[in-house]
């Protein structure tokens, strides 16, 4: 069976699911590279040094490792390279130039605020429009905000989506029960309640 069709893709941002065990396998084989010889595959240097500030402010470090800890704008940057197809990659770049000229890195809180803060209902309506139609059909016919809008929304669901199959989140900061035991499917929520399970 060929990756992309087990996988198939990431964000729901192009509008698609993924497995926990096809997303893990990626992740894993995707580790942390310290290095600073690691070159993009999908993005150039200027649109990965906006991912970074965005996933940083998305998922900030506290007492869990953060997006930059955990090399999520790597994982990220090859997700899209092996899992889009041409079509959703072409989309996703026109995105990234869109969002690239409307970000500021000297003030990307005004960025995040406005975009991935509350917005106007009118955006709102606009943007799930956008958002609930499929890039395979309407590629070519859709304006700029359309790439925009799924670019913005593939970036926070790829992150987030990776954040949680990491294995250092996984299985250090959830509870990690690879071979479950036993169902039981009456037993009183105060017996379960505070556990947040990876598996």
């Amino acid at each position: 069976m060929k990756r992309r069709s087990a996988i198939k893709n990431i964000s729901l941002g192009m509008g698609v699911a993924i497995s926990g065990v096809g997303l893990s396998s990626l992740i894993s084989g995707c580790k942390t590279d310290q290095s600073t010889t690691w070159t993009p595959a999908f993005m150039d240097a200027d649109q990965h040094s906006v991912m970074e500030i965005i996933t940083d402010l998305l998922l900030p470090t506290t007492e869990t490792p953060g997006a930059s800890d955990l090399g999520l704008v790597k994982i990220m940057d090859n997700i899209i390279d092996k899992l889009y197809k041409q079509k959703e990659k072409d989309s996703f770049h026109k995105g990234m130039q869109l969002l690239r000229s409307r970000f500021d890195a000297k003030n990307p809180d005004a960025f995040m605020k406005r975009y991935y803060g509350s917005r106007p209902d009118k955006e709102i309506e606009q943007k799930d429009k956008f958002l609930d139609l499929d890039v395979e059909d309407s590629i070519g016919n859709e304006s700029d905000e359309y790439h925009f809008e799924h670019t913005l929304n593939a970036i926070k669901s790829m992150a987030i989506n990776s954040y949680f199959k990491h294995p250092t989140i996984a299985m250090e900061h959830l509870d990690y029960d690879p071979i479950p035991g036993e169902y039981s499917g009456c037993i009183p929520l105060s017996d379960t309640a505070g556990l947040n399970y990876s598996l």
